[in-house]
């Protein structure tokens, strides 16, 4: 005799107050069944030989799963092979509370460096490779192999265009193509000048400025970026297009155009702290990469 059970169970819907509480409670079980298996991230300070271990970064629904020893020296097929264990793991423990990972929205990185002859080094391409395949586990115990990307392809993570050599060009194109959405919707619109101004501190640097302050685009790349965007809108706002650029650029506290707000800038020059950081301390910095890293993200 067959018996239905007439109670169907869900997820938490979005928007409901009690999501963020109840993936809490779920997800620290989780790290700590993950952590308690070894993998993650292990860290060595070069100095102190204070040690760290981390899984990844979770947001919600984003997870980044992380695999990287600086303990001991991995090769190319030992890091794969502990990625996949990782992977394996994280999916159970998730399966375990009625979640699963979705195979089309997975993907991993597998980053390996090859040395030159002169002692500078270059991203292998991995992708090539079929031996190095990953898969997700999946309810019915079956493995669903995702996507290899390489590492120069950027993909969106919480809103920014990120990849793991750092080049800021998928972060730049979004921004504008973001921007240049926004300018033919206010082209094709009829927007007074007053709420053009308006709108463009409200509602285009919320969206276009998203995620601008963990770029690694450099001042001239950013100052560059929207430019041609500025001289669609600036007509919109009352002011002549010929206008000099420094002048569409500068805030209105001095007496500028104010195409920038000062969100803007100040998020520029945080950008401009943190890279004069990076690069007094990036000979130090490079000295405490590991030959082998690996990444997957869900």
């Amino acid at each position: 005799m067959d018996v239905t059970d007439p109670i169907k169970t869900q997820g938490m819907c979005q928007g409901n107050t009690a999501a963020p509480a109840a993936w809490t409670v779920t997800s620290i079980p989780m790290i700590a069944a993950h952590k308690r298996r070894g993998h993650g991230a292990h860290f060595i300070a070069p100095i102190s030989d204070i040690t760290g271990h981390i899984v990844g970064g979770l947001f919600v629904d984003d997870t980044d799963l992380v695999h990287v020893d600086m303990r001991t020296v991995e090769t190319l097929l030992e890091a794969h092979s502990r990625l996949q264990e990782s992977v394996i793991n994280w999916g159970s423990l998730l399966i375990a509370t009625g979640g699963a990972l979705k195979p089309g929205k997975c993907s991993y990185y597998l980053i390996s460096f090859r040395w030159k002859a002169d002692g500078t080094w270059v991203y292998e391409n991995n992708t090539i490779r079929p031996d190095l395949a990953i898969g997700v586990p999946l309810a019915d115990g079956s493995l669903a192999e995702i996507e290899h990307l390489p590492v120069e392809s950027a993909i969106k993570t919480l809103g920014s265009m990120t990849c793991p050599t750092g080049s800021s060009a998928s972060a730049l194109g979004r921004m504008q193509q973001q921007g240049q959405e926004w300018a033919d919707r206010v082209k094709s619109g009829k927007l007074s000048r007053r709420n053009m101004w308006f709108m463009m501190d409200r509602q285009f640097w919320p969206r276009v400025g998203y995620g601008i302050s963990n770029t690694s685009a450099s001042w001239e790349q950013l100052d560059q970026c929207l430019r041609r965007v500025y001289w669609q809108l600036v007509p919109r706002g009352g002011v002549r297009g010929t206008a000099a650029v420094p002048l569409r650029q500068l805030d209105r506290g001095f007496y500028g155009i104010g195409s920038c707000t000062r969100e803007w800038n100040a998020s520029l020059l945080k950008w401009q702290s943190y890279s004069y950081t990076t690069n007094v301390n990036q000979a130090s910095e490079s000295r405490c990469k590991s030959p082998w890293n690996s990444s997957s993200r869900s």
